[in-house]
């Protein structure tokens, strides 16, 4: 801290010897003037502020007490030292009214001085402390004003008359604004696998306004971020600051969708913009990741009840994987150009679709999501998807497995083809053998093996071992997995008798296979 003083004495011998008797710069002092009079001094005041002030009581036009007077409506934190070369005590009543340091009289004793120029260091010290305090405590009020603002504008609960009290406490605080807008941002999980910290993204929302000259008012609501941004500066900035956003989420790995409202001129219409910018990331159903919704009125509904979605999947059976593909992208490049449609319908849509297409697939015995056997799973999956793509995307990948393997290396025989897909399907059950074969098919094991051999040229048992160890030698490049885990996932229950088999079946024993595997 570098602390400014002010000498004023008629006697300025007397004023320069104090400099050169005490070591100012001991007490942070970098910068000393000096006054002849009372009315200089004051002059001199107009354009530079002292912190201590080292004054005579009696001066020519302007005696030291009313100067010190005058100085200290400038400023309240003055320090005050006065010397007088009068013995008589008449003046010490103004010096205490002044709150004066000290009274030091004539000839100075220049420890005593000293001591008094020490201790006012000491006072500006503790001044300049507590006003740091008080501006942290206030900017930690401001902080949790700005965080109720979003929260209050985002609330299910919110009401105009609860909102106006909260707006009235911020108005008190906050630089004059033109515009404010409020918007939600989601996040999704991150390319690296994990989670996004909405406390980190949060801080970053603020810090990238605080760039821009704007002031964001941010809280986290669930897994939603809900800002309400301010700026008193005309243009389109709202525009500037997502586009800010998209670099430095794109920097953290993170993807997201963002809604955004009207702009506003007043924090009474700030919950309105919040419903819109609800309104708008809803609308980011329809495009992809890291897509900014501005809210526009949409009156384009898609009109799902014309079509029966169980009815589309089933066409597998008549039309080709890339025809069934084109069609089912059609129908979707349709309904993402009508944002206006419920996007719950839309769900529901596309559940009933996969649904159906599971369905078919357990019928027939295929495995098309491994990760998702029964409705509830798909149900869950379908959804939580936050954009149709994904939804679209994962509808494809089935369609596509399904007809692999109904297109798949099969042999002409209904018979003989139900029994490929149930082997591939059953696989990992250690009991799948041609007596399960029987129960399933409702037919006699002698009819089956024959039927099977007729058709394959293959014996059926040994069909069920080379397909088990194929499924073997691909979880074998999975270093992850033992021997004995890839054994059970393969309908083995001992991994010896798994052992002997693999080292028949290729001529090397399955550990020396997945090493030769680990190695290149």
């Amino acid at each position: 801290m570098k602390l400014k003083l002010l000498i004023a004495d008629d006697e300025i011998t007397s004023a320069k010897r104090i400099e050169r008797k005490i070591d100012l710069g001991s007490y942070d002092i970098a910068e000393v003037k000096y006054a002849e009079d009372g009315r200089f001094a004051l002059e001199m005041c107009e354009s530079w502020q002292p912190d201590i002030l080292i004054s005579d009581i009696v001066m020519p036009r302007l005696n030291g007490i009313d100067l010190a007077t005058a100085l200290r409506e400038k400023n309240e934190h003055l320090q005050i030292i006065f010397i007088s070369g009068y013995s008589d005590k008449k003046y010490l009543k103004n010096a205490i009214r002044l709150n004066a340091i000290n009274y030091v009289e004539k000839p100075i004793d220049m420890e005593e001085l000293a001591g008094a120029i020490k201790e006012a260091k000491e006072n500006i010290e503790n001044i300049t402390r507590s006003k740091e305090e008080l501006k942290h405590l206030e900017s930690d009020r401001y902080y949790r004003m700005r965080e109720q603002i979003a929260r209050s504008i985002s609330s299910t609960h919110y009401s105009d008359e609860t909102f106006a009290l909260v707006a009235d406490d911020f108005d008190a605080y906050k630089a004059p604004y033109r515009s404010c807008v409020a918007l939600t941002v989601s996040f999704l999980r991150r390319t690296d696998g994990q989670t996004v910290s909405l406390d980190k993204a949060k801080a970053l929302m603020e810090n990238t306004a605080d760039s821009l000259q704007l002031s964001a008012c941010t809280a986290i609501r669930g897994e939603t971020l809900v800002c309400a941004l301010f700026s008193k500066f005309p243009g389109d900035y709202m525009s500037r600051y997502c586009e800010a956003l998209l670099v430095e989420f794109t920097k953290e790995h993170c993807h997201f969708y963002m809604g955004v409202g009207r702009a506003v001129t007043s924090l009474e219409k700030l919950h309105a913009s919040y419903l819109e910018a609800e309104s708008a990331a809803s609308m980011a159903f329809y495009h992809e990741p890291d897509f900014i919704s501005y809210y526009h009125i949409s009156n384009k509904i898609y009109d799902l009840s014309e079509k029966d979605p169980a009815a589309i999947i089933r066409e597998v059976y008549s039309v080709s994987k890339d025809q069934m593909i084109f069609n089912i992208r059609t129908i979707t490049s349709s309904i993402m150009q009508h944002e206006a449609t419920p996007v719950l319908q839309v769900k529901d849509f596309y559940f009933r679709m996969v649904s159906e297409l599971l369905t078919l697939s357990k019928k027939d015995g295929v495995t098309i999501w491994p990760e998702y056997q029964a409705e509830i799973d798909l149900l869950n999956y379908v959804m939580s998807s936050s954009f149709l793509i994904h939804i679209l995307n994962f509808l494809i990948d089935g369609i596509k497995s399904f007809y692999n393997y109904i297109e798949g290396d099969y042999y002409g025989n209904s018979t003989v083809d139900k029994i490929v897909r149930y082997i591939r399907t059953n696989y990992a059950d250690p009991d799948l053998s041609t007596e399960s074969l029987v129960q399933c098919l409702n037919l006699s094991s002698t009819y089956i093996s024959h039927l099977f051999k007729d058709v394959t040229g293959q014996n059926l048992k040994n069909f069920i071992t080379d397909y088990r160890m194929k499924k073997a030698k691909e979880l074998l490049a999975d270093s992850s997995l033992s021997l004995g885990e890839i054994a059970v996932a393969v309908g083995y229950r001992n991994g010896n008798y798994f052992s002997s088999k693999f080292k028949e079946q290729f001529g090397i024993a399955p550990s020396e296979y997945k090493e030769r595997n680990a190695n290149g």
